[in-house]
């Protein structure tokens, strides 16, 4: 996105075009998967996904390469673009969610890690690559070329993970995991043995019976999950709003070690915030017990607390070292991101466990997936209101 902002589509809002485009088909299509999404077999979605995930990107590469003497022309395609990644990565995040909520809570705390995992690895080649352009040559590490090569690196490895996630579902887990093999399995029988009303032949199905069909199916496992539903919503509503939009905007004061280093030193926030998200998710497990379902909901709450801190260190950093001061905005970024990674982890743990039929466990994993991508949503539309009365 900086590359294709700064260059390629400086003038047209890149920014949020882009964003709207790949929040509105991502909601769009978790929420179609959630109400049809069983009617398909797991590989069936998952090999989908997959196929489509290695097009994009490839897509992708060749319009960033084609941006350079295309510019304004390709702004249309690659709006087209994101939105079919945005569909794939619906399917495949309901694909994972859903099989892992119908295994156990380790398969979902798992997918949780995974997600931040990938936030925090992309983070870290991105300044990779841009430290060794510095490095190779200092005059020109912010030319239009210097940034098209980092789009570039960047969209080979997303290749090459794609296909190297392939790998990993199709043959490496059916050769050294195969209880989670077994399972799948299991899941593909119980599904052809009894099929889920609503879905099979009514994946298409535009009949007037259709939607009270499938009212009738999701409403009893909506009603079970629906506390951690609303729980994994809020954590990303609060996160979103203030993550990056506002941090980007926290300037170092005059007293600041990074007063002469401004890049550098939202560098370092964003960073705090990539590695204390990881930190979070990888303490579910010896605090899932000790927090419980029942007693989520506290945590989700307090974190509300964050959007007024996080606005003043914008708007009057001066008037207190925790959110004015380097140590203070760091301790800030790393209690939002580890309360935000071990929340989340924990609402969409207990989500599908909250569903008392074992076989609706799948469609619950896929529902609390579509909800957490709209609480992301949401709480990325919330950030322009953190803006009002900002001068630009």
């Amino acid at each position: 996105q900086p590359y294709l902002e700064q260059h390629a589509f400086n003038g047209l809002d890149f920014p949020f075009t882009s964003m709207m485009t790949y929040s509105l088909c991502l909601c769009s299509a978790q929420i179609y998967m959630t109400c049809k999404g069983d009617g398909f077999t797991v590989n069936q979605r998952m090999g989908t996904a997959f196929i489509t995930e290695v097009v994009v990107c490839i897509s992708f590469f060749c319009l960033t390469f084609a941006s350079k003497s295309h510019g304004h022309q390709l702004y249309v395609p690659v709006l087209v673009t994101i939105a079919v990644l945005a569909v794939s990565n619906a399917v495949l995040q309901t694909g994972v969610f859903g099989v892992a909520g119908s295994i156990n809570q380790g398969m979902s705390s798992a997918g949780m890690l995974g997600l931040g995992i990938s936030g925090l690895v992309s983070f870290f080649v991105s300044l990779l690559v841009q430290g060794i352009q510095h490095a190779m040559n200092p005059a020109t590490s912010d030319s239009a070329a210097a940034g098209m090569t980092v789009a570039l690196v960047m969209w080979g490895i997303c290749i090459l993970q794609t296909l190297l996630s392939c790998w990993v579902y199709f043959v490496y887990l059916r050769l050294r995991l195969p209880e989670t093999a077994s399972a799948i399995a299991m899941l593909e029988e119980q599904r052809t043995r009894t099929p889920s009303e609503g879905s099979g032949n009514l994946a298409f199905d535009t009949g007037d019976g259709a939607w009270g069909q499938l009212c009738k199916r999701l409403s009893p496992i909506l009603l079970e999950i629906w506390p951690q539903a609303m729980n994994v919503c809020g954590v990303f509503c609060v996160t979103m709003a203030i993550f990056p939009g506002v941090l980007v905007h926290w300037l170092p004061l005059a007293a600041s070690s990074f007063r002469n280093s401004k890049q550098l030193y939202g560098n370092i926030l964003i960073g705090c915030f990539q590695v204390g998200d990881v930190l979070g998710r990888t303490m579910t497990g010896p605090l899932a017990k000790r927090i419980g379902p029942s007693r989520l909901w506290i945590l989700v709450l307090l974190r509300f607390a964050f959007i007024p801190l996080f606005m003043l260190g914008q708007r009057s950093p001066e008037s207190c070292s925790l959110w004015g001061s380097d140590v203070g905005r760091m301790l800030l970024c790393l209690l939002l991101a580890i309360s935000n990674g071990l929340s989340a982890s924990l609402a969409m743990m207990f989500g599908p466990e909250c569903c008392s039929v074992l076989e609706k466990r799948e469609v619950a994993g896929m529902a609390m997936s579509a909800i957490m991508v709209t609480g992301i949503f949401t709480g990325s539309l919330l950030a322009f209101a953190t803006q009002i009365g900002i001068s630009t």
